[in-house]
């Protein structure tokens, strides 16, 4: 399957890449969202000039990997948040 799909991403225009990776990231942040508030975990929404930049009808080079930076840095965020979670949780269970 993943062969698949890699080999249609290699037959995109390099604009078509970057959206697509954007969308995948993007992706993911949703997934970590709601089960960051199916669990009552605490996050913060993406607040960021750099993601908005992504809106212009001029996107550079530039306001692309701000974006992307942005986008994984709030998914670290997000993912230590949920893991922490899931350890203070299992912690609970053994005491």
């Amino acid at each position: 399957m993943f062969d698949h799909i890699m080999e249609k991403y290699k037959e995109l225009s390099s604009t078509d890449k970057k959206n697509e990776i954007i969308k995948e990231v993007k992706e993911m942040i949703v997934v970590f969202d709601t089960l960051c508030s199916q669990y009552n975990v605490s996050y913060h929404k993406i607040k960021s000039a750099e993601v908005l930049d992504l809106k212009k009808t001029d996107v550079t080079e530039d306001d692309y990997y701000e974006a992307l930076f942005v986008y994984i840095n709030y998914l670290k965020e997000e993912v230590g948040s949920f893991v922490d979670y899931i350890l203070d949780n299992l912690k609970n269970r053994n005491v």
